[in-house]
């Protein structure tokens, strides 16, 4: 089995960063909304609540979680790569 390097992962989703919401929908077919949709569906967010968005990527479903736990909650959202991040953090 070939070793995977951390850092060339973390370097293509820097790179790919400012399409990985377009490249999400043509490479899952549009199906990661159905996807998110049925994860809020399964969380049932409430307001008040904390919660972890890990690999969250450009921050879209982190971004919705935080608007269903406010007032008082928090959602944070952690990626490996950056420039992903980054995006996330503009949108906030």
């Amino acid at each position: 089995m070939a070793r995977v390097d951390p850092d060339q992962i973390s370097d293509l989703f820097d790179a790919i960063a400012p399409r990985y919401d377009q490249l999400n929908d043509l490479l899952s077919l549009g199906l990661h909304r159905l996807w998110k949709r049925q994860a809020l569906l399964w969380l049932r967010p409430r307001p008040g609540q904390r919660l972890l968005d890990l690999c969250c990527g450009t921050g879209d479903l982190a971004l919705v979680l935080a608007s269903r736990v406010r007032p008082g909650g928090l959602v944070l959202g952690l990626d490996a790569a950056a420039a992903p991040l980054a995006i996330a953090r503009r949108r906030a």
